[in-house]
């Protein structure tokens, strides 16, 4: 699973790093969490015209069981918590070789 959560608020201020990790993604399920946050990834968009720029971190959580509802709920947490009107949080099934 991954989420992208953006290092800047809507106005251009950087988000408290703690607040970033602190987000309580690695307790559940006996999971664990990478936190990709030397190189922020760049996310573009197009509204109309205009192209829209987000600098993220992503954050890669290995848990065993997805439950779906939780997850949404805890996304709607985070659209709150930082102020965005929609974050991407992305499963995949994933086979360890």
């Amino acid at each position: 699973m991954q989420i992208f959560l953006p290092l800047y608020d809507n106005v251009g201020r950087v988000f408290p790093k703690r607040s970033l990790s602190d987000s309580g993604m690695v307790w559940w399920n006996g999971g664990s969490l990478t936190a990709h946050t030397q190189s922020p990834a760049e996310w573009l968009w197009k509204t109309g015209r205009r192209v829209k720029r987000d600098d993220l971190v992503i954050f890669e959580v290995t848990i065993h069981y997805v439950g779906r509802k939780w997850w949404t709920e805890y996304r709607h947490w985070l659209e709150k918590r930082f102020k965005q009107k929609d974050l991407l949080v992305r499963v995949q099934d994933v086979r360890v070789l």
